[in-house]
């Protein structure tokens, strides 16, 4: 009992001088909780953002009008221009019996509830039209009525209800809805918006924890001191790391991104050379934080903890 009592204390005294690994293991959890629940929640709270182009009739506008929608009215101008300059969410448009909606479909949670929105109103305008059509059907049949109770012998008050006539109700219109994208398609999902975010920080974190794991290992095995102990200078060996890491590093990126682009088929709009670049370069900043903080880690333990 004295030797475990014995073994206890040294295990807890020594994590208890470990600040890092303290942090680590009470400060982390809440850190990264609290960023996953402002960056997950971070658009739950704005109002859908739809553009009204002045060729939808109004009685279609009226049904869709509710307090979380927040509605823009365009004279004139193309539905990509309106959702790029005033950040829309969708564009309606209507010709000839059809109701275009362009999607901006950077966030499908968004473009579900716009797609249902549309087809409520839809059967909104139908519902309405239906109880006009209640409503005048019953007003005739009433005036048709009392017009033949006060008229007509009660013989004739029967044929004339059979060749009463109905009176006119206005047909329902059936609209086509079509659908457009601005980004992606109609298959887009929660994991395409996040995707390239994901891209981005698995290649940083794995040049980082790689590059700084390697040159700690050259530093605590003495291969870096016995470097330093010939001619060569320090900004050589530095330079010779950060070029020897980064040629494997821009060929990590490289498969990571093309594995993501043409395997997992991560939609891409635009210049496909810039999602290269811009990885690369992430790529290249983590190397250069890599061998930085390797400096200040006596252990691989400790670099992870970084």
């Amino acid at each position: 009992m004295l030797r475990f009592n014995a073994m206890l204390k040294r295990v807890v005294k020594e994590i208890i001088r470990d600040k890092r690994t303290l942090a680590l293991m009470m400060v982390a959890p809440m850190l990264i909780l609290s960023l996953m629940y402002f960056v997950f929640n971070s658009n739950n709270e704005q109002n859908l953002k739809i553009g009204i182009d002045h060729t939808v009739p109004s009685k279609i506008v009226d049904v869709m009008s509710t307090k979380d929608i927040d509605y823009k009215h365009y004279q004139e101008g193309t539905a990509k221009t309106h959702i790029k300059n005033d950040n829309l969410d969708a564009y309606i448009q209507f010709h000839n019996k059809k109701i275009k909606v362009t999607y901006k479909n950077e966030d499908p949670t968004k473009t579900a509830q716009i797609k249902m929105i549309v087809n409520q109103s839809l059967v909104g305008e139908k519902m309405n039209l239906l109880t006009d059509n209640m409503q005048v059907m019953k007003e005739a049949l009433k005036t048709q009525s009392e017009t033949l109770q006060e008229v007509l012998p009660p013989q004739a008050k029967i044929k004339m209800m059979q060749q009463m006539k109905q009176p006119e109700m206005t047909k329902p219109t059936q609209y086509e809805i079509e659908n457009a994208y601005m980004y992606g398609d109609a298959d887009g999902t929660f994991f395409d918006k996040i995707f390239p975010v994901l891209i981005g920080f698995f290649v940083f974190f794995f040049v980082f924890l790689i590059s700084g794991i390697a040159l700690l290992r050259e530093r605590t095995t003495g291969t870096l001191n016995r470097l330093i102990a010939t001619p060569i200078k320090r900004s050589e060996i530095v330079l010779g790391y950060l070029v020897g890491f980064g040629i494997f590093a821009v060929v990590q990126t490289l498969i990571i991104v093309t594995f993501a682009i043409f395997v997992l088929d991560l939609h891409i709009e635009g210049n496909i050379l810039w999602v290269f670049i811009t990885n690369i370069l992430l790529a290249l900043v983590a190397l250069s934080m890599g061998i930085f903080v390797s400096t200040f880690a006596n252990s691989e333990f400790q670099m992870i903890q970084f």
